[in-house]
Formats: structure tokens, C-alpha cells, sequence
């Protein structure tokens, strides 16, 4: 999902340094017109806002905290992580972020692959009102749907209530 997503930020005319552990969407994704990063590092180096796309909340604790993190190298800004993670998972990061003067906005999505690449998402987002706003553009770029639910994990509270009441994601309007 996250190539779709990267390239609808293109599409909508901004810059974007991405990174992925695999070559190949790296290549692609620059071919496009976007600019691949060396590591998560230099991410963190050179944008103020930054959208976290990966599997699980051991992926997403790496690449803002492993080697090369990209935690390691923001002294402010924005990590929007739009992965479901463990609401504990997401409380321990945006502690660690706060410490660097980085703000967490928890977005998770739905809507899958093609979604994705239809910028037709849903985004459930959690975390302090006026940096979602600040942050509407990049959303809005990847999603039909912005949804602000509340504080900081609201967005991924009710993204587990919905995939555990019907056993599936909700679909985007």
C-alpha cells in the first residue's frame, strides 16, 4: 500500500523522499519522479512530516528507532503511522517521538492495494487536532476519507473494533 500511497502524493504535487527495504519499488517509485532515500535516517534528516506505511508494530518500531531510525535524526515535525499497531505499541513510540519534539498522529487506514493506488483510502486518525489539520494535505492526497475520531490512538481503537466485529476492515465511502 505503500507505493500507492507515495505515488498519489506525487500525483498531487509533492516532494517525497521514500525509503522501502526492497530495491525494486525504489526504482520504480523513482522512475515516477519521486527520490529514494538511503535509509529511514536520512528521512527523518530532511522531512518534517513523515507517513510510517509497513506491516506491524515491530516494522514500524524500526524504522523510527532501528538502525539508521529515522527518529535518530528529527529534532521535530510530524510521524503520521498509518500501519495497525497495538494502541501500547503506539503509546511507547509517541513518548519516544515526543522526547525529540515529534509529534504522532496514529492513522490507519483502509481500503487495501487498490485503494491505495486510487488514493481512495480511509484514514482513522487519533492525536492532537491542530496537527492533523496541519497534516490534511499529505492525508487527503492518499484517501477519499479523512476521519479525526478523537486523542492520540482513537484512530487505531476504532480500527480494531471494526475489523473485530465483522472480521474485515471497513470500506471506504
Amino acid at each position: 500500500m505503500g507505493f500507492g500511497m507515495a505515488a498519489n502524493l506525487l500525483k498531487a504535487g509533492h516532494d517525497v523522499l521514500a525509503y522501502d527495504v526492497a530495491a525494486e519499488p525504489l526504482a520504480r517509485f523513482a522512475a515516477r519522479g519521486g527520490r529514494a532515500a538511503r535509509h529511514p535516517k536520512q528521512i527523518g534528516a530532511e522531512c518534517p512530516s513523515v507517513m510510517v506505511m509497513v506491516v506491524n508494530g515491530a516494522q514500524v518500531d524500526a524504522v523510527l528507532s532501528g538502525r539508521d531510525g529515522l527518529l535518530d535524526s528529527m529534532t521535530g515535525g510530524t510521524v503520521m503511522v498509518c500501519s495497525t499497531i497495538a494502541l501500547s505499541e503506539l503509546l511507547a513510540i509517541a513518548e519516544r517521538a515526543r522526547a525529540r519534539g515529534v509529534t504522532v498522529i496514529d492513522c490507519p487506514v483502509s481500503g487495501g492495494v487498490t485503494g491505495a493506488a486510487a488514493g481512495t483510502l480511509t484514514l482513522l486518525c487519533g492525536g492532537d487536532a491542530a496537527a492533523i489539520e496541519a497534516q490534511r494535505p499529505l492525508l487527503e492526497a492518499v484517501s477519499a476519507n479523512v476521519f479525526h475520531l478523537g486523542p492520540l490512538g482513537a484512530g487505531l481503537v476504532a480500527r480494531s473494533r471494526t475489523t473485530s466485529s465483522s472480521g474485515r476492515p471497513p470500506r471506504g465511502r
